[in-house]
């Protein structure tokens, strides 16, 4: 029985000429949109600020993982969207 002989499992993965190929493929998803005074972006945002507050509340890391996506959107401070609606 035949062998290949490699530095480290996964070696093949690490060289394969495909691995662009599919990273390519999966390109990570503008934000730009949701951060637009728009009713999409009004919508999204209440909804993962309430998702947070409400549904999240005995799931420690769902809650942190919805508050890290929604501080890589809005970051720290009100979304436009939404800021015509705080008093």
């Amino acid at each position: 029985m035949h062998t290949i002989q490699m530095e480290y499992h996964g070696a093949f993965l690490q060289k394969s000429p495909t691995k662009e190929l599919i990273a390519k493929v999966f390109q990570p998803p503008s934000l730009a949109p949701l951060r637009e005074d728009s009713p999409a972006a009004r919508v999204a945002a209440e909804s993962m600020w309430t998702l947070m507050n409400t549904a999240a509340d005995y799931d420690q890391p769902l809650r942190v993982s919805l508050t890290m996506l929604y501080r890589k959107i809005w970051g720290d401070t009100t979304p436009i969207c939404l800021a015509h609606t705080v008093q």
